[in-house]
């Protein structure tokens, strides 16, 4: 007689296939969420790096000179400021005025206001550096929105930065001096500012006036490199026309007395002075120094005597938890405003310097160890409910 398996013995062996089927399928959905989960924080942790050690670059734009709609009429700036209302008057410089404005769509915009002559500013050279500058797209550099142009004047519409210049936190009438982490973040955004203009462009660009006054800070005290009045931009062979002679006495490099072709260096003096007058508060060019004494020599001399601590802005003093960062940051401006060019180092190694001084390093290192344990925990995860699945499927057998 032929012995005939049961009824449930028959439906076994499929359901036994389909639980192995499921379990295997629930595995597979699991372990593909996790591994999108660590992909997606390995691309932010990149993301993290480029934008500490590289500056954070945002999608280019077309130039400013070909788009049409930036282009605005006389009448579009008059209505604007106010008819250029003294209530709207940010600042004045050599040759410019700047309003505030305010846009039909209700953005707010600064008006740089220029007369156009030939004594100090050509029509045609205006243009052409607003069409390298137009180019330029980075957080710490202040962007140009639009322009006005007619025969003897023009008008930049540039972002507008609601706190002001970085001279006025400084010097001025601010609200409340800065916090040292603040000053820290504003030398690090400017840093970032200046690496983007002479290694990450295109065409490598030497600011030439770099000081606080531009330096202008939007609402999270987040620093705009402004004024690119006498930038000059190189070319892949490094050719250009001269700066001339518009500097700003206590921040030109030493070398721009005897040089007309500017170099990035020029700006990593610039630099270094500037870090100096933000932890010390006191301008290049002070009389309380003794005479013909620079900033620089200054602190250089309150250094080599070993009272560097008695340079350091008296609001400072009251963060002694920072005072290591504070004079490692002395040091760093130091380097960065010595005598020779060629011992100076470049924006993108200060920019590192800096960063290691905050201590925002770990911050990277930390995110890739969580990703290390994620990956670590998925891979254990899938294991046990794997032995699972198999388990369930040997005894459903």
């Amino acid at each position: 007689m032929e012995n005939h398996p049961s009824q449930g013995s028959r439906n076994l062996g499929p359901l036994s296939e389909r639980g192995s089927i499921s379990a295997v399928l629930l595995v597979a959905g699991i372990v593909t969420v996790l591994a999108t989960i660590i992909v997606l924080l390995i691309i932010y942790t990149r993301r993290c790096e480029m934008a500490i050690f590289r500056p954070r670059v945002k999608a280019p734009l077309l130039p400013v000179i070909n788009e049409p709609h930036l282009r605005m009429n006389r009448n579009e700036l008059l209505a604007a400021t106010d008819n250029f209302s003294r209530t709207n008057l940010i600042g004045k410089g050599g040759f410019s005025t700047v309003y505030k404005g305010l846009l039909p769509n209700g953005r707010f915009v600064a008006v740089k206001w220029m007369k156009i002559d030939k004594e100090t500013l050509s029509k045609k050279n205006f243009f052409a550096e607003l069409k390298i500058l137009g180019k330029l797209r980075h957080r710490n550099l202040l962007k140009i929105l639009g322009y006005f142009s007619d025969s003897n004047e023009m008008a930049l519409i540039l972002e507008f930065m609601p706190n002001g210049s970085l001279e006025n936190f400084l010097h001025g009438e601010a609200r409340r001096p800065l916090e040292w982490k603040q000053r820290l973040n504003i030398a690090i955004g400017v840093a970032q500012g200046l690496t983007y203009l002479h290694h990450e462009s295109r065409t490598s660009v030497v600011h030439c006036d770099l000081k606080p006054s531009n330096v202008l800070l939007d609402e999270e005290f987040e620093p705009h490199i402004s004024d690119f009045g006498v930038a000059k931009a190189f070319n892949l062979n490094m050719t250009e026309s001269s700066c001339g002679p518009s500097w700003t006495i206590g921040y030109t490099a030493p070398e721009r007395a005897y040089r007309t072709r500017p170099s990035t260096k020029s700006d990593v003096y610039s630099f270094g002075v500037m870090v100096l007058e933000l932890i010390t508060r006191q301008r290049p060019t002070c009389s309380k120094f003794d005479s013909g004494m620079t900033l620089v020599e200054w602190v250089r001399k309150a250094e080599e005597e070993g009272r560097v601590v008695d340079v350091i802005d008296d609001h400072l003093k009251f963060s002694p938890e920072f005072e290591q960062e504070i004079l490692s940051m002395i040091q760093l401006a130091l380097n960065c405003a010595e005598h020779a060019p060629v011992r100076r180092p470049t924006m993108r190694e200060v920019v590192g310097k800096l960063m290691k001084i905050g201590g925002y390093e770990g911050q990277v290192g930390r995110l890739n160890i969580s990703i290390h344990t994620l990956l670590v925990q998925a891979s254990s995860f899938a294991r046990s409910h794997t032995t699972s699945s198999e388990a369930s499927s040997s005894t459903a057998s």
